[in-house]
């Protein structure tokens, strides 16, 4: 055995799959529950503690690897990865990761036409090192992958078609396995891509479309009459007076339907009207009880 292979082997000792399977999923939990309660849509949430076979292949074909002093080096031993079905939702969990966890190192792997996502570098903090239950993940790190939906199929498919087969299969017919790999760049610059910004877009429609419904609800009327303060009587007539502009065509049918569920004191949709009888209710409050904004 050469000194190439002898380094190989020893830093495959310190490398202990269970202990890093355990870390794994004590970060999915983790995960999973900062999801929950944040109101997360995901497809799914892995984890995984690196395979030895593939471990030991990344360490032998890259000869960088083999210079490292110890395993722990690397930061992919422990595994998470999250499957978002819109862009939006990773812009919202980064900064939450970044709250609930030691962040090591931030990566933003974007292309045109290949594999897109968000990988995060963390390790526990000190507070949870201290409880009995995690204190054994004392400096492990774990990656966290974030991507969507279709840039994951994207990428399962093109390492199980460009990745996984044999070198000698490419050899039998390099020209067309180029061919192959020239369409599944094609697939994510055509069509991936595009069909993630059309999906991107109609789920935020969606969300407007959710929040113009609750704004023309009598429950947020009656929080602009019972408002107390300017900023909070402004914020609700803005907030208003934008989707009267967009779903000012609905209101009449919207109102009448309030009016057939018992709601006969729904408020005519004008922010105008709105806003001069506040400041009469509000007036009376202050009088009553002072200002406060």
């Amino acid at each position: 055995m050469g000194k190439r292979e002898t380094k190989i082997e020893s830093l495959m000792t310190e490398y202990n799959t269970e202990l890093y399977g355990r870390f794994a999923s004590t970060i999915k939990f983790l995960l999973e529950q900062l999801l929950s309660q944040n109101g997360f849509r995901t497809q799914f949430v892995a984890a995984r503690a690196k395979d030895i076979a593939s471990l030991k292949k990344k360490i032998k074909n890259n000869g960088a690897y083999s210079k490292m002093k110890s395993i722990t080096e690397l930061d992919d031993l422990a595994g998470c990865r999250i499957i978002f079905y819109i862009e939006k939702d990773i812009e919202r969990v980064t900064p939450l990761i970044r709250k609930d966890f030691k962040v090591i190192n931030h990566k933003l792997r974007y292309s045109t036409d290949s594999y897109n996502a968000t990988h995060i570098i963390v390790s526990l903090k000190k507070d949870r090192l201290k409880l009995t239950e995690y204190s054994a993940f004392t400096n492990l790190k774990c990656e966290i992958q974030l991507t969507t939906v279709l840039h994951h199929a994207w990428a399962e498919l093109e390492h199980d078609v460009i990745y996984k087969p044999d070198q000698d299969l490419f050899e039998f017919a390099p020209e067309v396995f180029e061919s192959i790999k020239g369409r599944f760049t094609d697939v994510m610059e055509k069509h991936i891509k595009e069909a993630q910004r059309s999906f991107d877009y109609i789920f935020e429609e969606l969300e407007k479309l959710k929040q113009g419904k609750k704004v023309f609800d009598k429950t947020f009327v009656t929080s602009i009459e019972d408002a107390t303060s300017n900023n909070a009587i402004h914020e609700r007539l803005k907030l208003l007076s934008q989707y009267i502009q967009q779903y000012g065509d609905k209101t009449l049918s919207d109102r009448r339907r309030y009016y057939h569920a018992g709601a006969a004191d729904y408020i005519d949709s004008s922010a105008a009207y709105y806003g001069n009888a506040c400041v009469d209710k509000r007036t009376n409050h202050v009088r009553e009880n002072g200002e406060r904004d």
